[in-house]
């Protein structure tokens, strides 16, 4: 037997009211993870960023600056992804019934 479960009876369901307060605690975890993720790349690159600087400082070798370029695309990406995880878990917050 398979239950279908639709906004409309959801909305009245009381389930819906024990379940909320746990997807919207999932969402914060999910946010607070991505956030951490994002914190985590930035501080690895940046690293990398400040190494590659007093090399190229150094020698003077154009490559140094590859590696540069290459830190900052992937806070960049990073960062991109951390709005995706926090868009996605808020739009599972918005859709889901407040009970």
């Amino acid at each position: 037997m398979t239950t279908q479960v639709t906004q409309a009876n959801a909305k009245t369901s009381p389930a819906t009211g024990i379940a909320y307060p746990l997807v919207a605690q999932a969402s914060a975890f999910l946010i607070v993870d991505g956030t951490t993720f994002l914190g985590s790349v930035t501080l690895m690159n940046l690293a990398g960023i400040a190494v590659a600087t007093k090399k190229f400082v150094e020698t003077k070798d154009p490559t140094w600056l590859v590696v540069i370029a290459g830190c900052m695309d992937t806070i960049a990406k990073a960062s991109k992804a951390t709005e995706t995880i926090a868009g996605a878990a808020a739009t599972v917050l918005k859709s889901f019934p407040p009970g």
